[in-house]
């Protein structure tokens, strides 16, 4: 399947996700039917027009958030065209539709037309996504610099995670050289010994516990 066909479907799909089953079936009737009239693509902004049973055509607009600058470098060849599409289809959280018919549905019969008859006309021209989605054509550079700073960022993101104090137990990072031995538990088994009955319960438990662990781990 080419990138443009794979946008189409995944508009489809998008679309159906959005939407209950009823609607999307009114709205793939609708652009079947050709009665999607309009659509005029702007810089996060889609406005099409559909017409329904009133004499007048319902009035969509689709707005979407921007890409953000990993994603457009990654969607972009080197000579500014769109060369990954399907990699600037949006997600159903980064899309605001609005319809001015009485459909409470969100997104209603006529929104789901224009995204379908949408995803259409994306993916017949990749660079109207580009544009729809906010990618402008990176430096010839963009995508070396950006790729330094995202790995600067996870490296500080990295450093400011504190350790977990089960990895050691877990063995994520484990270094038995760096285990000290366990200490003993003399002293406080001296000071228990006859003067505290479940103390002399728990200690052999304790005691077969840190067996374990010492056997594991390493130490005394």
């Amino acid at each position: 399947m080419s990138g443009t066909n794979l946008v189409a479907v995944m508009f489809s799909t998008l679309a159906a996700e959005m939407a209950d089953p009823e609607r999307f079936r009114r709205g793939r009737t609708y652009v079947r039917q050709h009665a999607v009239d309009s659509i005029d693509v702007e810089p996060a902004m889609v406005h099409g027009t559909v017409q329904g049973s009133r004499p007048s055509p319902y009035h969509v607009t689709i707005r979407t958030r921007p890409v953000r600058r990993a994603t457009a470098v990654a969607a972009m060849a080197e000579d500014g065209t769109t060369a990954r599409p399907s990699m600037l289809v949006p997600r159903p959280d980064d899309l605001r539709i609005t319809c001015d018919c009485p459909d409470w549905g969100d997104p209603c019969k006529h929104a789901v037309a224009v995204l379908l008859a949408l995803g259409d006309e994306l993916a017949a021209d990749p660079e109207l996504l580009a544009r729809w989605r906010q990618v402008n054509e990176p430096a010839p550079d963009d995508a070396a610099s950006l790729a330094a700073a995202a790995d600067g960022v996870r490296g500080a993101q990295a450093a400011d995670v504190a350790p977990d104090p089960l990895d050691k137990f877990f063995g994520r990072g484990y270094d038995p050289d760096s285990i000290a031995p366990l200490p003993a538990l003399a002293v406080r088994r001296r000071s228990l010994d006859g003067s505290d009955t479940v103390a002399e319960l728990v200690l052999p438990c304790v005691d077969s516990a840190r067996a374990e662990l010492a056997a594991l781990f390493g130490g005394s």
